[in-house]
């Protein structure tokens, strides 16, 4: 794994200490949780979301100096070391094929298929690449890569270090996403739900395999959706999201308020699902029927009650929503919540494959 903010390998061991801060910019909201080493256990100990305008999403200096004041007052000031992802929206993704020979090169041969993609816009970007060693045989056979445009992953961090932080690293959404659902024994096809776009991630062991990149598949987020056929204002249609939701059984008679939810949602739901089955018809085609073990939700868009329900009536897969690695306790004030999962997969950062 590299980095995007250098796209070179980091040095040998992990690259964060016993405190550690992930902070996820995502197109809406950034999100930041602190890690902690305390009582024999890693303790999620602080979390934080703060909304962001659309100025601070498409300008470095704007995004940081949003972002600055609530990094003094959410992150441990004692450490100033943060592990940054950008907006999926800002970064593109890429598998080429590789052979033998090229494993032995791997960073002539990221250079190589970057100049191939981008050609003369090359310099401008900053990359991160990565490879997977597929089941069943001995060496990879794929190049992941991903970039962004250095001019806002360069900004952003210069702008932060003024005010006394240090980016140990920019992650690529989709090696932090893969990172959400490691376990050895599985392969898991994390799902990130943003608004109306989704993330399609095969991870086994968590390193991604295979990425489906900003897939759309609403006009509207669920949120919007939802307030706009009630007539009511986002923030409410959020908490009636998340509080009720789809319900217990929201097709019973004498449900009449998780119905009109289910009904609202029918298109956005359908559609997350379709994507959802197409990517799994594909890895089992190609990797057979037992490709994916498990699907696991996070982002946003996975805060919505009775998801993980709803979807596997309609999936024949076990579903669950992200949650801490094995081991690990969230002791933030903050409820722990899928909207955190790739913030806490950035604290992370040197520690996965």
């Amino acid at each position: 794994m590299t980095s995007l903010l250098q796209a070179r390998p980091p040095a040998s061991g992990p690259r964060v200490g016993n405190v550690v801060t992930g902070v996820d910019i995502g197109a809406h909201a950034a999100k930041l949780v602190v890690r902690r080493w305390s009582g024999g256990c890693w303790r999620i100990v602080r979390a934080s979301r703060l909304r962001l305008s659309p100025e601070a999403r498409d300008n470095a200096a704007e995004s940081a100096k949003a972002i600055r004041p609530w990094l003094r007052e959410h992150a441990e000031t004692a450490r100033r070391d943060l592990v940054c992802s950008l907006p999926s929206e800002m970064v593109d993704y890429e598998a080429v094929d590789i052979t033998l020979e090229d494993g032995e090169r791997l960073d002539d041969r990221a250079s190589e298929s970057m100049r191939q993609l981008l050609g003369d816009e090359t310099l401008r970007a900053a990359y991160d690449y990565w490879c997977a060693t597929p089941a069943g045989t001995h060496a990879p056979t794929k190049l992941h890569l991903a970039w962004t445009a250095n001019e806002f992953a360069a900004q952003l961090a210069w702008h932060l270090a003024k005010d006394g932080w240090r980016v140990v690293a920019i992650d690529a959404p989709g090696t932090a996403i893969a990172s959400v659902a490691a376990d050895s024994a599985k392969s898991c096809l994390a799902v990130d739900i943003g608004g109306n776009a989704a993330s399609l991630i095969w991870s086994r062991g968590g390193v991604a395999e295979y990425v489906r990149n900003r897939v759309p598949f609403a006009v509207k987020s669920a949120t919007d959706q939802l307030a706009e056929a009630l007539g009511i204002r986002a923030a409410a249609a959020e908490v009636l999201l998340s509080s009720w939701g789809l319900g217990a059984a929201a097709d019973a008679v004498g449900r009449p308020l998780e119905a009109a939810v289910a009904k609202h949602l029918a298109s956005w739901l359908g559609k997350l699902t379709f994507e959802i089955e197409r990517t799994v018809q594909y890895l089992r085609l190609l990797h057979g029927g037992h490709a994916v073990a498990e699907i696991v939700l996070c982002g946003g868009g996975a805060c919505v009650r009775g998801l993980v329900r709803w979807l596997e009536s309609r999936v024949d897969l076990p579903v669950r929503l992200a949650c801490l690695p094995t081991g690990w306790r969230w002791d933030a004030a903050e409820p722990a919540s899928p909207l955190y999962a790739q913030a806490v997969a950035l604290t992370q950062y040197g520690e996965q494959p």
